[in-house]
């Protein structure tokens, strides 16, 4: 069993944040998690196996909590890249791209393709790439 929290916060700001607590036989998880927010109702903390998830506007106040009691903390963030291409890009010819400017970096120029998701009048197209990080959070590094 971990020796240390992991928290992990998901790219939708509106799906609860996940929390995997270590073995702690003296405490339940939903009054530790409760205690270390000021939580008085059931309902705030979920247990949905094998993690608890907690409401995503507490993340913060939740990381310095557990960073304090268990010394430190394990967070996952998980987030999207956005790449945007743009019309004359994909129109232009193949090789050109070495002038391409945009997003794309050339990968798109004159694919006459755009990206996965045209957007607006259909001159810009984007494409979202999942990303994540994992990084620790320690006992007094402060939480922004």
């Amino acid at each position: 069993m971990a020796r240390y929290p992991h928290v992990t916060l998901p790219s939708d700001k509106s799906v609860r944040i996940s929390v995997l607590l270590p073995w702690d036989s003296r405490r339940s998880g939903y009054d530790l998690l409760q205690d270390m927010l000021g939580l008085s109702r059931r309902g705030a903390v979920v247990y949905e196996k094998p993690a608890f998830k907690v409401a995503r506007h507490h993340s913060a106040q939740l990381i310095q909590a557990l960073a304090v009691r268990y010394g430190r903390v394990e967070v996952t963030q998980r987030g999207n890249e956005t790449e945007m291409c743009v019309a004359q890009c994909w129109g232009a010819r193949r090789q050109t791209w070495p002038d391409c400017t945009c997003a794309c970096l050339g990968e798109n120029h004159g694919s006459g393709e755009p990206l996965k998701h045209v957007v607006g009048d259909g001159n810009l197209s984007v494409r979202h790439t999942r990303t994540e990080r994992t990084f620790w959070i320690t006992d007094g590094e402060a939480v922004v």
